[in-house]
């Protein structure tokens, strides 16, 4: 092999690798998932108060697979909190912007 075959064969493998992290780097980022962080964004997510949030935390609706903990901070996955509760109460239901909705 010369010297010049590779260069080219590197080039080649240099452009395929970084139109291959190209792809995978928009599709991760279009798929990424919004958590909510702390009472405060699960409250206005259920549309109640904090209190009522903290409550309902503690009370067990809302557990383990929902809830993520960062250091001192709760991460609540929005998708999973709303399984949870309509598990737990027939009046939170599932739309299709996957928000509760109370009959």
């Amino acid at each position: 092999m010369t010297g010049e075959q590779l260069v080219l064969l590197i080039q080649e493998a240099t452009e395929t690798a970084t139109s291959n992290n190209v792809r995978e780097g928009q599709s991760s980022s279009t798929s990424a998932k919004v958590l909510l962080r702390g009472y405060k964004e699960l409250s206005a997510f259920l549309k109640c108060s904090v209190p009522t949030a903290c409550r309902i935390v503690s009370r067990g609706d809302i557990r383990k697979p929902a809830i993520i903990r960062s250091a001192k901070t709760l991460l609540f996955d929005p998708e999973l909190v709303v399984l949870q509760l309509a598990e737990v109460d027939s009046r939170w239901q599932i739309n299709k912007n996957s928000k509760k909705q109370i009959k």
